[in-house]
């Protein structure tokens, strides 16, 4: 996808994360890690379940297409330690 559309993407992901009550969302420290691709962003959730660290998902249809696909996730708060799991991710 286009950096554009990621973008927008990581937004209303975001957005979820405030809906979610979590209001002070400006005052976090946010790091933007890159996929390789959709079966990698579901390897992260699966790391994150098996962490029990929450995440919210956002879906959307590519190229006009009718199918839903996983495009962008973000983790509800979490602590230095749970943030370990990231390390082998690469900055987008």
């Amino acid at each position: 996808m286009s950096n554009g559309r990621a973008a927008a993407q990581c937004a209303h992901v975001a957005a979820k994360v405030v809906e979610l009550g979590y209001g002070n969302i400006s005052g976090m420290t946010t790091i933007i890690l890159a996929a390789a691709s959709t079966n990698h962003l579901y390897q992260i959730t699966d790391a994150l379940n098996r962490m029990v660290i929450g995440w919210v998902p956002q879906v959307d249809t590519l190229d006009e297409g009718q199918e839903t696909t996983l495009q962008a996730i973000a983790t509800l708060p979490v602590t230095k330690k749970q943030s370990e799991i990231f390390q082998f991710c690469e900055m987008w």
